[in-house]
């Protein structure tokens, strides 16, 4: 076949996401490097260090994408910011694998070092339920399908679970850990298995290893019910397709509007920035207030010192508080304090040296052995007296 465009910006890559609602290709390569390019103009937004990264995985309802890295935090990045909108700690060592809910308010890590499934809630950051330990399984990839159901791929096989209770993901119970479905292959291909996928509106899972694709059927996994607005319907056209891609590139969304918020950022009123800038330090001395209050008074050792208990105390605390601006600004009019008062000092200087040269223009040349009285009775002498 022809070759119709050629991405080079993207370098070696090993993991790729797209955004539909953005148009935004992502990917991050063997050197580190989040990239993202537009694919309807092809060319390249922003491109962002990461470093090192196990699996990258992104939020379909707020389109952040989440990146795991090799130390066990999971990073969260838009193309509009250079730094992480977010990290968090998740496994004590590298992550296997990452996959977020269809409402995006959750999403699962699974480590490679601690062989522990984790479930997140992605707004609050904060674990739900127990892990799920799997020693002797690890992890090699993991999916979460449209009605709940998770698939995690090991090196001996598929396990099935089903988290998902009243409509509603429900933490990994100890009645979870037995698997709604298992699938063992009897050729040992998938002891490097790469990639997983389900798809959409099917109870069908793909399985991509090193000897091919395999598509295992898995009930309930798919979803009944589709939204043809948003293109899902399977009796589109072709002249219906190609109508829903204009319609798509007119609605794009700007790479400003990826944040953690989601939707309920998108279509809303740009507030002035000294107001946000109010609201920030409203919340920070608040922050502060509640941290004030409910820490407890450490005792001070009288020999050694604490240095960690510092640096906690330090980290504890928010980088921007009242009490850090009260001391910059106080700072800040000790310093102009200081400048004024050597100022002063220098002209006070600068005008006696100037009378003393006037002085000495007044009195004319001095002889070679004047006297001591005469000397004491000069009007320079009297100056400097």
């Amino acid at each position: 076949g022809a070759e119709v465009h050629r991405l080079a910006d993207h370098l070696e890559p090993e993991h790729l996401e797209f955004l539909p609602y953005h148009m935004l290709l992502a990917s991050i390569g063997h050197s580190g490097y989040l990239k993202y390019i537009d694919v309807s103009m092809g060319k390249s937004i922003s491109q962002h260090r990461v470093g090192p990264t196990a699996c990258l995985s992104q939020n379909a309802h707020s389109a952040v994408l989440a990146s795991g890295q090799n130390n066990g935090v999971v990073s969260f990045w838009s193309p509009a910011q250079s730094a992480p909108l977010a990290k968090l700690l998740c496994h004590r060592g590298s992550l296997a694998a990452l996959c977020f809910s269809q409402d995006g308010n959750f999403f699962i890590s699974a480590g490679l070092v601690d062989s522990q499934i984790k479930l997140w809630d992605a707004r609050t950051f904060k674990q739900i339920g127990p892990s799920l330990t799997r020693p002797h399984r690890p992890t090699l990839g993991m999916e979460l399908s449209q009605e709940g159901l998770l698939a995690i791929i090991s090196t001996s096989g598929l396990d099935v679970f089903d988290i998902k209770v009243k409509n509603k993901l429900a933490p990994l119970l100890p009645r979870a850990y037995e698997p709604y479905l298992s699938h063992r292959p009897t050729d040992g291909s998938w002891r490097a298995s790469l990639s997983s996928c389900f798809r959409p509106f099917e109870d069908v899972l793909l399985v991509g290893h090193e000897s091919g694709l395999d598509s295992i059927l898995v009930p309930g996994a798919g979803t009944a019910s589709y939204d043809s607005l948003e293109g899902h319907s399977p009796f589109t056209s072709t002249k219906a397709r190609r109508r829903a891609v204009v319609t798509q590139l007119l609605d794009k969304l700007p790479p400003e509007s990826i944040d953690l918020k989601g939707d309920n950022f998108i279509g809303t009123v740009a507030t002035d920035p000294k107001v946000l800038e109010q609201d920030r330090h409203t919340l920070l001395e608040q922050a502060n207030e509640n941290l004030a209050k409910h820490s407890s008074k450490q005792k001070r050792k009288g020999r050694g010192r604490s240095k960690l208990a510092a640096k906690l105390r330090k980290k504890a605390k928010n980088i921007i508080s009242h009490e850090t601006a009260k001391l910059r600004q106080k700072r800040q009019q000790q310093l102009e304090e200081k400048q004024k008062v050597d100022k002063a000092r220098r002209s006070k200087k600068q005008r006696k040296r100037s009378v003393a040269d006037a002085l000495l223009a007044s009195e004319g040349p001095k002889s070679k052995h004047p006297s001591s009285s005469s000397d004491n009775n000069t009007p320079l002498a009297r100056l400097f007296s």
